[in-house]
């Protein structure tokens, strides 16, 4: 620690000897001073720093709590996904074993399908089978009586009628219902008509075509006609239209003679 001056301007005056001795004395005060402060702040930095560690070692238990709560959670979220997993796997199987039920139903829908499909064209050959027989039993019946309708309405006299095949080639023919030969005026024409026991819309564009070929085939005027039981409204008026004469089944039984 310092010294006043005031002390120093006595220890002057003081005997050389004296003056020693005091020196002396003030030095080992001065150091017992400085180890006395030295030893309390080595006590006051001891203590702080025991709390300090103290503070340290708190804060590592409730880290290590922390932890401890942490890799308790991990696991149970591992035990979790675990379960998922296991879920999953199920939902999986049960997702395979869905859709081999879908491909067995669609293998047996499809099995089906053209059961049906091979039913209905038996039906439809079937159908198309017995319309061929009313239609050919139209035609036997009413040869006898279309020859007089046809000399009465369009002036040709004809000898017979009946079905003939008109060939193109040897792979491409067509199959005429009412097919006859007669005169008109001097002049020869042929009589191709159509007979159905019903005439839709489709029969009527059918036989227009069909009118079309055998007409550049045959090279000469046709007398066109059409004989059914019955005729959709459409087929009527798109006959109509087209300038080609039909007529009903009854018709004919009430035709009067020529």
């Amino acid at each position: 620690m310092p010294f006043s001056v005031k002390l120093l301007q006595g220890l002057d005056k003081l005997e050389p000897d004296l003056k020693s001795v005091m020196f002396d004395l003030l030095g080992e005060i001065e150091r017992n001073q400085e180890e006395s402060v030295t030893k309390r702040e080595f006590v006051e930095f001891a203590q702080k720093t025991d709390e300090n560690f103290q503070h340290v070692w708190k804060a590592i238990g409730e880290l290590a709590e922390a932890q401890q709560r942490t890799e308790q959670r991990v696991e149970a979220l591992a035990e979790a996904q675990q379960r998922t997993e296991q879920r999953i796997g199920a939902l999986a199987e049960a997702q395979e074993r869905t859709e081999e039920e879908i491909r067995r139903l669609t293998r047996r829908v499809d099995n089906l399908a053209v059961r049906l499909t091979q039913k209905i064209d038996d039906l439809a050959v079937q159908v198309g089978g017995l319309s061929n027989t009313i239609g050919y039993g139209i035609e036997d019946k009413s040869y006898p009586l279309l020859k007089k309708v046809i000399q009465r309405d369009f002036g040709v006299d004809v000898e017979s009628l009946f079905r003939k095949n008109i060939v193109y080639s040897r792979d491409h023919f067509d199959e005429i219902n009412i097919y006859g030969e007669g005169v008109r005026s001097g002049e020869k024409v042929y009589i191709v008509g159509e007979c159905k026991a019903q005439f839709g819309a489709n029969d009527v564009k059918r036989y227009a075509a069909l009118l079309e070929r055998v007409g550049e085939h045959l090279g000469g005027p046709i007398v066109s006609l059409t004989l059914a039981y019955h005729y959709h409204p459409q087929a009527e008026e798109s006959l109509k239209a087209q300038g080609i004469k039909y007529y009903w089944s009854y018709e004919l039984l009430d035709s009067p003679s020529p």
